[in-house]
């Protein structure tokens, strides 16, 4: 079968385009999905967001705000952020710096819970005021890149609202002077600034065409950029994040050319961690990923996550890319210690290469089959590991 892949970027800012290769400094670890959150809510969640410390989770599922913890174990099972938020339909939630704060949106407009310190429950819910809420209008997205500064787009403009402690309101909206327009026009709302303003975060639409059999499939994905300031204090331009091509991986997909949606980057105030949904088959889940290099150039320590990292139980993917010429990667899941075996068989049930059999530690392995040798056709590879066995089928074309 002849396939013919053609890539067609749709450039959706007005003036620049992101190359592909233009990767980011600044490299990231394999996601890792929060299972805690896909198995309570098998519909999906929406809009994560990380606490600046790091501990707390908060997302939205069905217009409820809930939180999870993260503890020396893993993370707790998902609750309702606070009793304050029952009955109300509240989506969109970010906390403040300080843990303090608990803002969302309701019907367009910014509300807010406040509690003196993280010990404390949440008190009443409060309204941004007038200032910020222009019932004239609906806001479309905001932005907590500290305590005193949040950035608002609304009807495809930004605009800045500097909180006044003195006396303890937003003062009046005034048009975004700290990034240009044309950068944050068509994110879809899915922008994170980080505290300092040094960085931002955001997604950006990824259109491609496969035709297979005289059949077009498209296919969208929002991808993750990052940009940097300069030294004129100027964002430099977006560049693609490794994540992408990890996500590509961990999704399994039978093509490279697959449909998904990275949504809502958050970080935590240190920057090592990065939280974001990933909408797949319509269901969105909730990832981390811990930064390796950062955009210094410089390889951060202790970046290895816990065991929330390791296989629950055996598995055997289907080789990627299918069909290939000559060589394709197996991925396979070990959930405990084993005697793994793993080889390729033609169709008469006849071993033409052993890839593994040794004893293997639990996790997740690659490993690499090289066809040269052998003819175009359809095989068969095996995992066996104590009494699971799982076989799949793999096709050669030269």
């Amino acid at each position: 079968m002849h396939i013919l892949f053609l890539i067609l970027f749709l450039i959706l800012f007005p003036v620049i385009g992101y190359p592909q290769d233009n990767l980011a400094t600044e490299n990231w670890s394999t996601p890792v999905e929060i299972k805690i959150i896909s198995s309570t809510f098998p519909d999906g969640v929406n809009t994560p967001y990380i606490s600046s410390d790091g501990k707390t989770l908060y997302f939205e599922s069905s217009g409820v705000i809930y939180a999870v913890e993260k503890t020396d174990t893993g993370w707790t099972s998902p609750h309702i952020a606070s009793t304050m938020l029952n009955g109300i339909k509240a989506v969109n939630p970010k906390i403040s710096h300080d843990n303090t704060k608990l803002f969302f949106t309701k019907e367009g407009s910014i509300f807010f819970l406040e509690r003196k310190n993280v010990d404390q429950e949440w008190g009443e819910i409060q309204n941004c005021g007038s200032n910020i809420n222009n019932y004239s209008t609906i806001i479309n997205d905001y932005y907590l890149p500290n305590d005193s500064v949040m950035v608002i787009w609304n009807n495809s403009e930004m605009y800045n609202s500097v909180f006044n402690k003195s006396l303890n309101l937003w003062e009046p909206l005034f048009k975004n002077v700290l990034f240009s327009e044309a950068f944050f026009s068509f994110n879809s709302g899915n922008i994170f600034i980080n505290f300092n303003f040094s960085k931002v975060y955001h997604t950006s639409l990824f259109y491609c065409w496969n035709e297979e059999d005289g059949k077009i499939i498209e296919i969208f994905k929002d991808e993750l950029y990052v940009c940097y300031k300069n030294d004129k204090d100027e964002l430099c331009l977006p560049q693609l994040l490794n994540i992408n091509s990890e996500i590509d991986t961990i999704l399994n997909t039978l093509s490279p050319f697959s449909t998904y949606f990275v949504l809502s980057p958050s970080l935590s105030e240190d920057g090592k961690d990065i939280y974001f949904g990933i909408n797949y088959f319509g269901i969105p889940k909730v990832y981390y990923s811990r930064m390796l290099v950062d955009e210094k150039g410089d390889t951060l320590s202790s970046v290895k996550f816990k065991n929330d990292n390791l296989p629950s139980r055996y598995n055997l993917l289907q080789n990627y890319p299918n069909p290939f010429n000559p060589t394709t990667t197996i991925t396979f899941h070990i959930p405990t210690s084993s005697h793994v075996t793993l080889a390729v068989y033609d169709l008469l049930g006849r071993e033409v290469k052993t890839l593994v059999n040794k004893e293997m530690k639990p996790g997740n392995y690659k490993v690499t089959f090289d066809g040269t040798n052998l003819g175009s056709g359809v095989y068969v590879y095996r995992l066996g590991a104590g009494e699971f066995v799982q076989t799949r089928k793999l096709l050669l074309l030269k």
